[in-house]
């Protein structure tokens, strides 16, 4: 019986310490992902979010009218990213994508209507990046600046 103790023992400690290592790294593995993710996907669109939005209230009166041009820099970094995202972030994407070629040819002699979805569509976009950047800065305690910004440039409360 002894000698059975004493083969179990190391066995089980071997076992044991290879299950915690596996479990240990699959963690890092996992938060390493998650902050390139965040550090390569969102932090940027936050960027170009905080340089180009005046706030919610302007673009929607249409008061300020944003630049196709900027919305083109928005697209194309997420589009440079879109293996970094998530599904709803990818149909938001492709609903702004549509309405932003649509208008790209005539935007200045676009009717107001045109603009209002392409505005929409932008918001829904940028409102659903920001939302799943705040979930992803929580998980990796950083600061909650995606909400501070929808916040700010999009008067949500409901964070």
């Amino acid at each position: 019986m002894e000698t059975i103790t004493s083969f179990l023992v190391p066995v089980v400690s071997v076992i044991a310490s290879f299950l915690i290592g596996l479990f240990t790294n699959r963690i890092g593995a996992k938060r390493e992902a998650n902050k390139q993710i965040y550090s390569y996907f969102y932090a940027p669109v936050m960027k170009e979010v905080i340089q180009l939005l005046p706030s919610k209230p302007y673009i929607d009166s249409l008061m300020v009218r944003t630049p196709v041009k900027s919305y083109r820099r928005v697209s194309d970094l997420i589009a440079s990213n879109i293996h970094l995202a998530s599904p709803v972030m990818i149909e938001s994407y492709r609903k702004f994508e549509l309405s932003l070629i649509i208008l790209e040819g005539h935007y200045d002699s676009a009717d107001r209507r045109e603009r209002i979805e392409l505005n929409t569509t932008f918001n829904q976009l940028i409102t659903s990046t920001l939302e799943e950047a705040n979930i992803l800065a929580r998980k990796l305690k950083y600061p909650e600046t995606p909400k501070e910004i929808l916040k700010t440039y999009f008067q949500r409360t409901d964070l």
